[in-house]
């Protein structure tokens, strides 16, 4: 089901999760086992064991379906967020992000355009964001397409607490005014591994 919340909040959970990572993880039970009518297969977890999953699996939800890289696991979401995914086993080498027990992830919400144009909502979505975190660089700023419907591809960097992270936004047109908004983030010193891993993610995404 479709989980539609206003945008700034759904910003502020996804964005702000950066430093918030390791608290939400800690004090919550983020990996939570499948619920009713969802197999440990599905969740990338053999039926004897809870381990995450050496290969590549396809998360499959009712409104979409996306990849979920080797080593990588779903996680509970927070409240807006269609689903989360988290680098369950990453060890980050800095020392600040050690300290937040910070781990790469990725997570996707739904929102509709309302009535604007594309260009509109862009620019309003950007603009509620940097009122949200000031402090957020855009550096890089494509359209595309992914599978076969439009989409626009936003790289930024933002610096909370004293660790550096790299964000980076895709945003899919799904039906009529459906907006499905994927959010990765993850060290800025470790963009250049996960760089590719991402957008392959991202381009692995299919609304149904």
């Amino acid at each position: 089901m479709k989980n539609k919340v206003l945008i700034p909040i759904v910003i502020l959970v996804i964005l702000g999760i950066g430093v918030g990572t390791g608290y939400y993880v800690a004090k919550t039970n983020i990996f939570s086992k499948p619920s009713s009518g969802e197999s440990q297969e599905e969740f990338g977890l053999s039926p004897e064991s809870n381990q995450v999953s050496l290969q590549e699996y396809t998360l499959e939800k009712e409104d979409f379906s996306i990849n979920v890289p080797a080593g990588w696991k779903e996680a509970s979401p927070p409240s807006g967020v269609s689903a989360m995914v988290v680098n369950v086993k990453e060890q980050p080498t800095e020392e600040v992000a050690k300290r937040i027990n910070f781990k790469s992830y990725f997570a996707i919400s739904y929102d509709t355009l309302g009535g604007k144009t594309r260009e509109k909502y862009l620019e309003d979505y950007k603009h509620k964001i940097k009122e949200i975190l000031p402090g957020i660089v855009f550096v890089s700023e494509n359209s595309g397409s992914i599978d076969e419907k439009d989409a626009y591809f936003i790289e930024a960097d933002l610096t909370q607490q004293g660790v550096d992270f790299k964000v980076f936004l895709v945003l899919v047109r799904g039906k009529g005014d459906d907006i499905w908004t994927i959010s990765f983030n993850t060290l800025k010193s470790d963009w250049p591994e996960y760089k590719d891993l991402f957008y392959q993610t991202a381009e692995s995404f299919k609304v149904r």
